[in-house]
């Protein structure tokens, strides 16, 4: 007759490569949307103070949001890369 062996199940170890990587994902992701959506607000308050034109403060949020998403964005495809 043939034993049979138990089947123990092991639990998945941590690799710190993995949780350094996913931590750094999550730092610049969040914090790159964090700073965009601060940095957007004090661009408007202040471009409003110095009385700018309503329009142009539009179109330099626009471009300001497009320029920091474009480099959050890139910044997430490295860690991917690298991961």
């Amino acid at each position: 007759m043939t034993e049979k062996i138990p089947y123990e199940i092991k639990p998945l170890k941590s690799n710190l490569r993995n949780n350094l990587l996913v931590s750094f994902f999550l730092v610049v992701s969040l914090g790159g949307i964090a700073a965009n959506a601060i940095f957007l607000n004090v661009i408007q308050v202040t471009l409003s103070a110095e009385g700018l034109d309503p329009g142009a403060i539009e179109r330099i949020s626009r471009h300001y949001t497009l320029m920091s998403t474009s480099v959050t964005i890139a910044g997430i495809l490295a860690i991917l890369l690298i991961a």
